[in-house]
Formats: C-alpha cells, sequence, structure tokens
C-alpha cells in the first residue's frame, strides 16, 4: 500500500512539473545514499530516507502554476505563498500510511537556530536534517532557467558544508560532512556515486 501511494505521488509530482519530479527523485536517492555511507542506519532506515525525499516537496503539489512553473526568481509575495509549502506537505501526509513521514516534510526547511521556515521552531529531527541536506544538494544540482547547475564536486562540498554545519554538530556532523564526500565521489568509500548518475531524465 506505501509503496502504491508514494507511485501516485511521483506521478502526480511529474503530472504538475517534470522538474519538480527529478528533484524528488534526486533528493531520495541522495538521502539514502547519505545515510548509508555515513553510517547513520542506526539513527534512520534508509529505505524510510529514501521515501522520505521521494516525498519531501509533495505540499508543491498545492502551489499555483504561476509559482511553481515560473521561470525566473520569485519575488517575495510569491516566496511567501511558497514557503507554506511544508506545512500542506504535512497536511497532505496526516492521517494516512504516509504519517510516518510528517514530520519530516513539515520540517524539512527548519533550521536550530530558528531561521527556517514555515514555523521557525529550533526543534528540528534528525531526519529532517538528512533531508535538508539532500535537498540542498539536489537542488545545486538542479539545471534551473535562472541559474545552470553545478556538478563540480569540489563546489559542491563547499556549499554543503555550510548546510551540515548549521544543522549538525560533534560526530554527528562529522559523519554527515563524510558522507558528502563520499556521494561526490570525493572520498573511499563502498557506497560512493558520482553526482552526474543521480540526475534523473
Amino acid at each position: 500500500m506505501l509503496s502504491e501511494i508514494v507511485d501516485v505521488v511521483l506521478k502526480s509530482l511529474y503530472a504538475r512539473s517534470a522538474s519538480l519530479y527529478n528533484h524528488s527523485m534526486v533528493t531520495g536517492r541522495l538521502a539514502q545514499q547519505l545515510v548509508v555511507a555515513g553510517d547513520l542506519w542506526r539513527d534512520y532506515d534508509p529505505q524510510q530516507a529514501h521515501i522520505a525525499g521521494l516525498l519531501h516537496d509533495a505540499g508543491k503539489l498545492f502551489l499555483p502554476d504561476a509559482i511553481l512553473l515560473k521561470s525566473g526568481p520569485l519575488d517575495d509575495t510569491e516566496r511567501g505563498v511558497m514557503e507554506l509549502h511544508p506545512i500542506w506537505g504535512g497536511q497532505f501526509c496526516q492521517g494516512t500510511v504516509l504519517e510516518t513521514f510528517k514530520q519530516v516534510v513539515l520540517q524539512h526547511h527548519e533550521k536550530p537556530d530558528g531561521t527556517g521556515y514555515p514555523l521557525g521552531t529550533r526543534e528540528v529531527c534528525f531526519e529532517a536534517r538528512i533531508i535538508q541536506v539532500a535537498d540542498t544538494l539536489a537542488a545545486l544540482m538542479d539545471d534551473r532557467p535562472y541559474r545552470r547547475e553545478i556538478l563540480h564536486p569540489h563546489f559542491l562540498l563547499r556549499q554543503v558544508r555550510e548546510t551540515v554545519e548549521g544543522l549538525f554538530a560533534g560526530e554527528k556532523e562529522r559523519k554527515v560532512l563524510h558522507a558528502v564526500r563520499v556521494v561526490l565521489g570525493l572520498a573511499e568509500g563502498k557506497h560512493a556515486r558520482p553526482p552526474l548518475s543521480l540526475v534523473t531524465t
């Protein structure tokens, strides 16, 4: 049942926007790889991370086309609407077989310092932090009308490091940064994947 519902969500994402679908697929794969490469499976089941990554932007299904499909940067008003998508995604999961993923979907843009959105909460679950790292990396690899994709591993690492350092500390930070290096092919690890292999068509 769960896999069937997730498949319906993915098909719905694709129907709204192929780029949104591709981004969700890449985020799911990255999330799973980060958990495995960082030896974080005791904290987060890799398959659950994969599904959460696939679902993280489900709330964008409820955005108007004028915002979702806009070919340039959003203005402040549009950005305010866009930043509601985690709430809509959490509501979408609530009371269904996707309930397990509600908190992750709701919190995947929140930050421990309270500067995130939509609620500005400082209490961010570990799972949402992993999805945020995967989401950030996937977004940098997206080819968008107003910005070309970034595929240089060292540049990607520099960009994602700031996200990781803002979300984790101590041993968890070390493990997640190592996982990012492995996924980008910048560290030894049997689970490494070159960035280009993550791009769906």
